[in-house]
């Protein structure tokens, strides 16, 4: 088995937990690289991915933005991803870092899987794709320049849902719905559920809710004009592309999905109310 490591030297500096867990699975026989664009090979001992090759395993160290950065290798490959907490809420982690010993466990044919779905989206300039990818969160549309806003429009299924002015908006997957999407006062949606979930963000309208639309018609937003500053897109936080008046963001359901790994199914609510309530101070 060839596992790929995607380490967080931000939340490891020193590196000492990714060496801990580089000797936990070369004791157990496993073959182990990094991306290259990581540049950590070197430093861990540790070969780059070579080109073409796919790895059976993507290991993540660090937190939940550690989760998003690896998700790529895994889905592009087709193969399970697990993350080792060395972060805060770690809420898509398998493991936290002081339960590195059931590492083994985690990469056997016992561990349990389930599949998340992914967000497709593209960006639409004067009828062309200018840009597209996936998202494991969500896509945000918003202004670059703080306390501005956008005026916006979505629509679902050639169908308007509204047009208002604020600072953004979010079409987010069941699994985002319990990251920026749940900030901005959206609903949590069971990470099994099949749905894009629309979210404006801070609009200035009765109207501009939360919506939760089937994942086939997905939605389409169009950015009327950015107020004073440009647009931007990002995806899962990252990709950030300057978008211009009239451009239009689809985002529908992906025909790939993510595969995450644990060790036991956790019912999904007993892991909102540990990590999210813990977090706050406060218990649900």
């Amino acid at each position: 088995m060839t596992v790929l490591l995607y380490p967080n030297k931000h939340r490891d500096p020193e590196l000492l937990w990714t060496r801990k867990i580089v000797r936990i699975l070369q004791d157990a026989g496993i073959r182990l690289c990094v991306p290259a664009e990581l540049s950590l090979g070197e430093a861990l001992g540790l070969s780059a991915l070579r080109a073409n090759k796919h790895p059976d395993f993507v290991l993540a160290l660090g937190g939940d933005g550690t989760m998003l950065g690896a998700a790529p290798y895994a889905v592009e490959a087709g193969v399970p991803l697990a993350g080792i907490n060395l972060g805060n809420i770690g809420y898509l982690s398998a493991l936290e870092k002081d339960e590195a010993e059931n590492l083994p466990r985690l990469l056997s044919p016992e561990a349990h899987i389930t599949r998340r779905m992914l967000l497709s989206w593209q960006i639409l300039r004067g009828g062309d794709v200018i840009a597209r990818g996936e998202a494991v969160n969500e896509i945000v549309v918003k202004n670059a320049r703080p306390s501005t806003m956008l005026h916006l429009a979505a629509e679902s299924g050639g169908r308007r849902l509204y047009s208002f002015r604020g600072d953004g908006i979010i079409a987010a997957t069941p699994t985002g719905t319990t990251a920026y999407t749940l900030s901005a006062g959206g609903p949590v949606v069971d990470p099994q559920a099949r749905a894009v979930i629309v979210t404006p963000i801070c609009a200035h309208s009765l109207v501009a809710r939360s919506v939760v639309l089937a994942p086939e018609g997905g939605t389409r937003i169009e950015l009327l004009s950015p107020g004073q500053g440009a647009g931007i897109l990002a995806a899962d936080g990252r990709n950030s592309i300057s978008l211009q008046p009239g451009d239009i963001v689809e985002c529908r359901e992906s025909r790939r999905d993510l595969l995450l790994a644990s060790l036991k199914e956790i019912p999904f609510f007993d892991i909102m109310r540990n990590k999210l309530s813990g977090e706050a101070g406060e218990s649900l």
